[in-house]
């Protein structure tokens, strides 16, 4: 049976699995359609079925909120992930600087500088403040044995 190209081939996990509302709604009326229409594909790819359907399943980011406040939390959400992003960017690039090959000096003062990145992303909620310190220490700990490296 080949599929038509204006429908949708959506698989359906058999296991339980968290589903939104909508889309437990539009997976119950697929299957019904396909039951109905006797739509489904001659296969059961280990836990999925597959079948045809017009009925498309909608995404989380599809759905647009009602009201103004899930409105104003979509905005805010994205300034908040674009500034995390940024910030765990930022915090990767300043611990490979220092794990790089570059002299004690350079290297102490990368760690300060990533001291005060790693607080400030703790204090904003970026990361967890044990994840802060245990960070932290282990960058320390790697400068103060590359520094008795290079004087021995």
């Amino acid at each position: 049976m080949t599929i038509k190209p204006e429908k949708f081939v959506i698989a359906v996990k058999r296991e339980n699995r968290k589903y939104s509302i909508e889309s437990k709604i539009h997976i119950a009326i697929s299957l019904f359609y396909a039951i109905a229409n006797h739509n489904f594909l001659d296969r059961n790819e280990g836990h999925f079925y597959a079948f045809q359907t017009n009925t498309y399943i909608k995404k989380r980011e599809d759905i647009m909120p009602q009201h103004k406040s899930p409105l104003k939390r979509m905005k805010t959400d994205k300034k908040r992930a674009a500034r995390n992003n940024y910030v765990r960017s930022t915090i990767r690039t300043l611990s490979k600087k220092i794990h790089s090959d570059t002299t004690p000096e350079e290297k102490e003062k990368l760690l300060s500088e990533l001291y005060s990145k790693l607080d400030k992303a703790a204090k904003k909620g970026v990361i967890h403040k044990r994840t802060a310190s245990r960070r932290k220490s282990r960058l320390a700990d790697y400068v103060n044995k590359a520094k008795v490296e290079k004087t021995s």
